[in-house]
């Protein structure tokens, strides 16, 4: 089974999932979503868990791609859920 949890917006909550044994977590960039996080959190979250076994997500919802594209770069995401009429 591969476990993501979706909305992680602190290194706290990060090390929960990662001592959990939670593949992937999903940071979200949908400003109308609660859970939506800024591009330097992400990038924090993304670099603190470059030692951890957990992996990092980014969760669009509609965006162009080269909007995709730019956060992809900047944050070094491997992974991207798209999550709209993409």
């Amino acid at each position: 089974m591969i476990i993501k949890i979706c909305g992680i917006q602190n290194i706290e909550t990060l090390i929960c999932c990662e001592k959990n044994e939670v593949d992937y977590f999903g940071m979200i960039f949908y400003s109308k979503s609660p859970r939506n996080i800024s591009i330097e959190n992400a990038y924090k979250l993304q670099r603190d868990s470059k030692n951890l076994n957990i992996k990092g997500v980014g969760v669009f919802v509609d965006k162009n791609i080269n909007y995709v594209e730019e956060i992809v770069k900047k944050i070094k995401l491997k992974f991207v859920q798209l999550h709209g009429s993409e």
